[in-house]
């Protein structure tokens, strides 16, 4: 009979120790990729060549009156952010900044590859060696910034793109003057056609003459007075040599690829995780509607000769004694969900405890017969397990392997042909524990816990996802197998023992109540 799954707790506050579980869990990788990440990172940025940068400030004055003559000198126009950027890409730009480098005081080899380098700019769109920028939207202080790869050789090309840049704008004012004085030179030219005649007034006379003495004068004065045409721009502060490369070292570099790398990994990996929701501890199997009832480290194959079983393996009897029926079969059936995850580990372990309890139980083996390597890390195989079959056992095919313990290897048989054998074998022990293959990948757990007391999960913790846990419980419903609750099969860790998580306390204890738990 299907049961309603435990209730999930409902708070909005963020459990961190649960959301950093994958990434404990993947700790390896992240930090290895992040240091990874880090030493190229380290050993590419030793390998380029320094870059040093340097700054020249300049500003562009506001020459007032905007008309054609101020007090004797021209000015050229205002300039418009941004223009003096573009201005660099102008042709006699570039090459009176190429030019000033050759003739600045590099060694002959480092200038001629400097002045190529801006020569090169011809064909870009931008000028990259070189950059202007404005302090302000609306401001007329320009900063003009450049990189070389030495210090001397930044500072040259700076200053040179300035004085470049200075020469563009006295360019301006002369070609400003040069119109000038073709508009007066017209103006001249059509005030001659206009002449009055020999009768005309006085008065138009004097207009005639007055204009035309006016227009000669300003075109005298545009001619004496061509070279004081002034530019706009003035140079605040020349660039100076820089002492240190510019940009973060290579350590810092390294230091902050380790850093980007290691948070988006870690990010990758917490979208995995909530996309492929594993199970970890008890709160993942509450989300399911699955009591834990117990968690296991792994065990060596001597548990059932006598070794020092864990507490954990105390309160996993307790726990599963108390979800069985008083009245009813006494078989239990054990099975991974996907993969084996240390269904026998489970089995050997739950065996030996009810052995010393003074109880008598019959393992029955009914998984394929195991090879090297298969059944997981954590996998304990049970003894004796694969030596036979039921066909092959004769009238008494159990034998013993411990004190109160009985194995009946089945060797992955069809369970149909042995379910009855089991079932009066059963009445001679006080529990019989069933060990299965993975309940999605073969229905044998399912023939097994139709008549059985119930079914135990044995889920790997941080391997089993739960959409595949919910896939059994939903299977275990369809064939109404009553799913008793979960047992969390802990990872074998190579640093020693891994201490286990989560609650081992008895269920009466830890608030979860006993019932039938199947499918959703």
């Amino acid at each position: 009979m299907l049961q309603t799954p435990l209730p999930r707790p409902q708070t909005d506050e963020v459990d961190v120790p649960r959301l950093t579980q994958p990434l404990r869990r993947h700790a390896l990788p992240l930090l290895s990729a992040a240091l990874l990440a880090g030493a190229l990172t380290y050993v590419l940025a030793a390998r380029q060549a320094p870059v040093y940068q340097t700054m020249s400030s300049v500003v562009a004055v506001d020459n007032g009156d905007d008309s054609l003559v101020t007090e004797g000198l021209f000015a050229a126009p205002p300039l418009e952010p941004g223009v003096l950027q573009e201005a660099l890409r102008d042709e006699s730009v570039i090459e009176g900044i190429a030019g000033r480098v050759l003739a600045s005081g590099l060694a002959p080899s480092q200038a001629q590859a400097l002045a190529q380098a801006v020569r090169a700019q011809r064909d870009n769109t931008v000028f990259e060696l070189v950059t202007v920028t404005p302090q302000g939207s609306r401001s007329n202080l320009y900063e003009v910034w450049g990189s070389a790869g030495t210090p001397a050789a930044a500072q040259v090309l700076v200053n040179a793109s300035v004085d470049a840049l200075q020469a563009w704008d006295q360019q301006r004012a002369q070609e400003r003057i040069a119109l000038a004085r073709t508009s007066l030179a017209r103006q001249l030219t059509a005030l001659g056609r206009n002449e009055p005649d020999l009768e005309a007034s006085d008065l138009r006379w004097d207009t005639f003459q007055a204009t035309q003495a006016r227009l000669l004068g300003q075109l005298a004065r545009a001619e004496v007075l061509a070279p004081a045409a002034i530019a706009t721009l003035n140079v605040v502060a020349r660039a100076p040599e820089p002492d240190q490369a510019s940009g973060a070292s290579p350590l810092r570099r390294a230091a902050l690829a380790a850093l980007l790398t290691l948070f988006a990994a870690s990010a990758a990996v917490l979208l995995f995780e909530a996309w492929r929701r594993r199970v970890y501890d008890e709160r993942g199997l509450r989300d399911l509607g699955l009591p834990l009832l117990g968690q296991l480290p792994p065990l060596g194959a001597g548990v059932l000769q006598g070794s020092a079983l864990p507490d954990s393996v105390g309160f996993l009897r307790v726990n599963v004694l108390s979800q069985l029926p008083e009245e009813g079969p006494r078989r239990l059936v054990v099975a991974g969900v996907q993969d084996p995850a240390g269904s026998g580990n489970v089995v050997t372990a739950l065996a030996a405890s009810l052995a010393r309890a003074g109880q008598r139980v019959l393992i029955v083996d009914s998984q394929a017969p195991r090879t090297q390597g298969q059944g997981g890390p954590q996998e304990a195989p049970l003894p004796g397990a694969g030596a036979g079959s039921f066909e092959q056992a004769g009238s008494v095919p159990t034998r013993r392997v411990a004190e109160g313990v009985d194995l009946l290897p089945l060797g992955g048989g069809d369970p149909t042909h042995a379910r009855a054998t089991v079932e009066r074998l059963s009445a001679g022990y006080d529990l019989t524990l069933i060990d299965t293959p993975p309940l999605l990948r073969r229905s044998d757990a399912l023939l097994w816990g139709a008549g059985a007391a119930g079914l135990v999960l044995v889920l790997e913790a941080g391997a089993s996802s739960a959409h595949e846990v919910e896939r059994a419980l939903q299977s275990a419903g369809l064939a109404r197998v009553r799913v008793l609750g979960a047992v969390l099969s802990e990872r074998p860790s190579s640093g020693g023992p891994r201490r286990l998580t989560g609650s081992q306390r008895p269920l009466a204890e830890s608030g979860v109540q006993p019932g039938e738990v199947t499918a959703r």
